[in-house]
Order: C-alpha cells, then sequence, then structure tokens
C-alpha cells in the first residue's frame, strides 16, 4: 500500500509541475483551488437532495435516523 501511495504521490507531483511549467504556478494554483471548491460544493449540493431525487439518479439513500420524543426528561438531566 505505501507502494501505491508514493507511486500515487509522485504522479501527482509530476503533473503539478508539468502544468505549472506550461500555464504558470499562479494559473495552476488557481485552477487547482477552484476545482476543489467546485469539488465540495457538489458534494454539498449532493447531500441536500431527497431520497427520491437521489434514486432517480442512481445514488444510495440516506439513512436518517429516526427523531425519538420523549415525554420524560433524560436520567442524566441533559437536554437532547
Amino acid at each position: 500500500m505505501l507502494q501505491t501511495q508514493l507511486k500515487d504521490e509522485f504522479e501527482l507531483t509530476l503533473a503539478l509541475d508539468l502544468a505549472s511549467r506550461k500555464f504558470g504556478f499562479w494559473t495552476t494554483l488557481r485552477a487547482l483551488v477552484l476545482a476543489t471548491l467546485r469539488h465540495s460544493r457538489e458534494q454539498r449540493d449532493l447531500a441536500l437532495l431527497d431520497n427520491r431525487t437521489r434514486r432517480d439518479i442512481g445514488l444510495p439513500p440516506i439513512e436518517v435516523e429516526p427523531r425519538v420524543l420523549s415525554i420524560f426528561p433524560s436520567s442524566s438531566g441533559k437536554r437532547d
């Protein structure tokens, strides 16, 4: 596993080096930051979809834990 990680790290380093030589450091850095932000925004948007829509596009449904409402307070005295 360590060999695979080292190989992947080397390939990523090589790709970033080639991109920065071809397009410049700041352009490559900007593209990398924008790609990271876009990916996180897509993940956040997918998390907001309801289960029916997730099923329609082929994603697994999100398991939601049912909320338990109790008329009796918990024994620890803390509120949930």
